[in-house]
């Protein structure tokens, strides 16, 4: 039997793009890392796995179209991190989002 690990409340599961390497100092750095460290921000590129069951419910959903398997940037130093096997997951607060990332055609 293998666990599963459900989102309490208002906070979302989302599993982070693959780590890439770890730095000499043991900081797992992750494929999005490095550009987004260039360009100042401090967030995380990842896919939404679950969603607790209030997440949302003070926004009154008003735009807040989160589905699991969006993928979606989240505050870089929120919530808790964990390791799955291979996968590094984060579980944040509905209100650590930033945005979600859609397909557009040119």
């Amino acid at each position: 039997m293998r666990e599963k690990r459900v989102p309490l409340g208002h906070r979302i599961q989302i599993r982070l793009e693959t780590a890439e390497q770890i730095s000499k100092g043991g900081i797992i750095l992750h494929a999005n890392d490095q550009e987004l460290i260039k360009a100042g921000m401090a967030c995380e590129k990842g896919i939404v796995t679950a969603i607790g069951k209030t997440a949302f419910i003070a926004f009154d959903k008003n735009g807040w179209d989160v589905e699991v398997g969006d993928t979606v940037i989240v505050k870089k130093y929120s919530g808790h991190q964990y390791l799955d096997g291979k996968d590094v997951y984060r579980v944040v607060n509905d209100d650590d989002l930033i945005e979600k990332i859609i397909q557009v055609e040119d």
